[in-house]
C-alpha cells in the first residue's frame, strides 16, 4: 500500500494528489489549490521527506 504522487495544475493553480491503492480499492486525498509558487516549495518538500 505504497502512496503514489501527482502533482497537478491547471489555470495557473496546483495542487497534490496522494492515492494509496487497498483491497477495498483507490482512497483519493488532494491538497487545497494553491498559487504556484507554494504549491512547488509543499511539492518539494514532500519529495525531501519534510511534508506529511
Amino acid at each position: 500500500m505504497t502512496p503514489s504522487y501527482e502533482l497537478c495544475s491547471a489555470g495557473g493553480l496546483v495542487h497534490i494528489r496522494r492515492t494509496v491503492q487497498s483491497a477495498e480499492g483507490a482512497c483519493v486525498r488532494e491538497s487545497p489549490w494553491l498559487r504556484a509558487a507554494a504549491a512547488h516549495r509543499l511539492w518539494e518538500s514532500l519529495l525531501d521527506g519534510h511534508a506529511r
